[in-house]
């Protein structure tokens, strides 16, 4: 839950507050992110701005860590979808070819 600023609270803050875009890319989350380490590296921050920031920062982690996981499981399912293609593929060329591997226009005599 994200602590409450109060009055003193500089832009700085108020920047590290403002809505993440819901469909922003990794690579511009990843950004915000830098943004954010920038900010808690500088050193010039309030307790409560930097309470702030890092929040953010702990939001845009697991936002990057989400999309992450998603990329990884499309790529887990387009890498099993072709293994099972190229199964079948070789499935069906072994039987087009009578259990045969050699390929049928294939004129090599050894």
């Amino acid at each position: 839950m994200p602590l409450p600023l109060d009055s003193s609270t500089d832009r700085t803050a108020l920047n590290a507050r403002s809505p993440i875009p819901a469909d922003a890319s990794y690579e511009q989350l990843a950004g915000l992110l830098q943004e954010q380490v920038e900010r808690l590296e500088r050193g010039d921050l309030t307790l409560a701005e930097a309470l702030a920031t890092y929040e953010r920062g702990v939001e845009l982690v697991r936002r990057c860590g989400d999309l992450l996981d998603s990329a990884q499981l499309r790529v887990s399912t387009l890498s099993t979808e072709a293994e099972a293609a190229m199964n079948g593929e070789i499935s069906s060329a072994h039987v087009e070819n009578d259990g045969d591997w050699a390929e049928p226009d294939d004129d090599v005599p050894f």
